[in-house]
């Protein structure tokens, strides 16, 4: 058996043997304040129902209360299950484009913020699908590694700007190799890449890399 907080078990032992001493302690001055105002022979007929019995009886509940107390929040275990489940959530992947032209304000506040402002209406709508971040311009970077923790990706969506990447220009295809890299696995389902930019592929072949990434049961939006 192990305890998720072992740090209690030695509050256990500790709170057992205060309790303890202190039972011990409280009988001995009962006594000795009995025995000086009240001959001993009358002790017995002055506290008829407070007899050491019941008092033990009182001192071991109390005790026994506070270990179990304590049990408790030591969390006990006894091992783990294996349980199978089938997998109900996709894998998506949103690539943004962080070159210079998506600080432009045609729409405001501008390109790059009304992006992040779509994804995070996205997240919103998410159930138990994982979902990763790529900044991309002339060459690509994972952000933000597939994960369910929603709150951990919003932080990385946030801080994406125009100069996460220093390289300039729009390789859509470098985005779309970036998203096959992370998706490796013979799997050939729940596997969405979402590019967002605003335009052409100007360093390398998107189409054709998007073809092979469709092979590869990757479904490109863009």
């Amino acid at each position: 058996m192990e305890f998720a907080n072992s740090q209690y078990i030695a509050l256990i032992y500790a709170s057992t043997a205060v309790l303890a001493l202190f039972y011990i302690w409280a009988m001995m001055r009962r006594r000795t304040l009995m025995e000086r105002f009240t001959d001993k022979s009358l002790i017995g007929s002055m506290a008829p129902t407070a007899s050491a019995l019941m008092r033990a009886f009182k001192c071991a509940v109390i005790m026994t209360a506070a270990v179990l107390a304590l049990i408790a929040l030591a969390r006990p275990q006894w091992g783990f299950i294996w349980e199978e489940t089938k997998r109900s959530g996709i894998d998506i992947l949103i690539a943004i484009d962080v070159s210079r032209s998506m600080l432009a304000t045609d729409v405001k506040p501008n390109r790059l913020e009304r992006s992040k402002f779509a994804v995070k209406d996205l997240v919103k709508k998410l159930d138990g699908d994982r979902i990763g971040l790529i900044a991309f311009s002339g060459t690509s970077f994972l952000q933000c590694p597939l994960t369910i923790d929603y709150n951990g990706f919003l932080l990385a969506l946030d801080d994406l700007s125009v100069g996460t990447i220093p390289r300039g220009g729009t390789s859509i295809s470098g985005a779309i190799k970036e998203a096959m890299s992370i998706f490796k696995g013979p799997d050939k389902k729940y596997k969405v890449l979402v590019i967002i930019t605003d335009g052409e592929d100007l360093e390398g072949d998107a189409l054709k890399t998007a073809k092979e990434a469709a092979n590869l049961g990757i479904k490109v939006y863009c």
